[in-house]
């Protein structure tokens, strides 16, 4: 998949969405205040490395043989030897609840939604050294017990915090049905409370055994982001598709224990989906 094309396609069609309402102008310019409420799911790919962390203290790296490997040599444990990793986005998923208030007009919508709810990262990178059969590589296998460290977002399901502003246009009905709506947005959306962790360990028998974790880092993600829109429209509650291609700017606030390492944060591409049902309060 060819990110910034698919990027370019979607921005384009919200660009380019938003004067198409002359094509069927509204009769009146009346406003509806809105409230709403509903559940998300959201998927989202990100293309680009986000974090380049630098440094990494010998403490973190220098772990010890496991207590049950006493027949590895004592010569054979040391630090590893790499002290820097990249961390690359990749996939996402959150189930949220959210509430907003919203104005409404003929052609358009704005909006301003509080979110709240539970998201899974897969973000994750490892570095490791073999300390039994082929001491000081990464190889790994029948026989092999290694030290590791690795770098994560978040911990297993993780809860999750948002806030967003959306700016939708409703596009020409051209073919679809009057219980249909297609609209184009470009939308500012801020995550809270997303964790930037280091752990190290053991890495035997085929599955990692932590021995320290350090939370590094929190989180705030703005991202900017533009798409399209299905909405069934239905009483009392309305189903929507979207789709959507933006850009993630992470904001990074270190703690004590990442006080010390390097961490430098690159903008992050992302394309998506999310699936929406909430209460149908407008007219």
């Amino acid at each position: 998949m060819e990110f910034p094309k698919t990027l370019t396609r979607l921005i384009g069609a919200a660009l380019v969405g938003i004067p198409l309402f002359f094509v069927n102008p509204p009769k009146a310019t009346g406003e509806e205040l809105y409230f709403e409420g509903g559940i998300d799911s959201e998927f989202d790919i990100g293309a680009t490395p986000s974090f380049q962390i630098t440094n990494i203290p010998e403490y973190i790296r220098d772990v010890p043989k496991h207590p049950d490997d006493n027949y590895a040599l004592d010569s054979n444990v040391a630090p590893i030897s790499d002290d820097a990793i990249t961390l690359s986005d990749s996939l996402r998923g959150r189930l949220e609840g959210k509430v907003g208030i919203g104005v409404k007009g003929n052609w358009y919508d704005f909006k301003l939604d509080a979110r709240a709810g539970f998201t899974l990262d897969s973000a994750s990178e490892i570095r490791e050294r073999n300390y039994t059969n082929h001491p000081g590589t990464n190889l790994s296998g029948t026989g092999a017990a290694l030290t590791y460290y690795r770098i994560f977002i978040n911990e297993d399901i993780s809860p999750l915090f948002g806030a967003d502003a959306k700016f939708s246009v409703k596009l020409p009905k051209f073919n679809h049905s009057d219980e249909t709506e297609w609209n184009c947005f470009v939308e500012y959306s801020a995550d809270f409370f997303n964790k930037l962790y280091i752990e190290n360990g053991w890495d035997r028998y085929g599955s990692l055994q932590v021995n320290d974790s350090y939370e590094i880092a929190s989180i705030i993600d703005h991202i900017i982001k533009a798409g399209v829109t299905r909405v069934c429209l239905g009483k009392p509650l309305e189903f929507s598709s979207e789709f959507f291609a933006g850009v993630d700017f992470p904001q990074l606030i270190k703690t004590d224990a990442g006080s010390q390492i390097g961490i430098t944060i690159y903008p992050s591409l992302i394309v998506g989906a999310k699936l929406s049902v909430g209460l149908n309060t407008k007219k």
